[in-house]
């Protein structure tokens, strides 16, 4: 059975890959993400390698610089999107 700091890294994971699905898609650099954001450029790259977790102000910052709403960035709880 998974620790809980397995399953919040297992959470994080799937997060910062859904971040960085957006971005792409939405064609930005992490660079002009973070910017779009009012993020550290490097603080952001760390969001999607799954190294930070974010506070519900950066994710709310984070889906505003990337034109989503922040439900589009919240995977499931198997780490699928949750959007179409």
């Amino acid at each position: 059975m998974p620790t809980t700091s397995d399953l919040a890294a297992e959470r994080r994971i799937a997060f910062g890959r859904r971040v960085r699905e957006v971005r792409e898609r939405a064609g930005l650099t992490q660079t002009a993400a973070a910017k779009a954001a009012g993020l550290d450029r490097s603080f952001y790259a760390e969001v999607e390698s799954a190294r930070h977790s974010v506070s519900v102000d950066r994710l709310y910052a984070i889906a505003d610089g990337l034109g989503v709403s922040v439900h589009e960035l919240l995977p499931d709880n198997c780490g699928h999107s949750v959007s179409a």
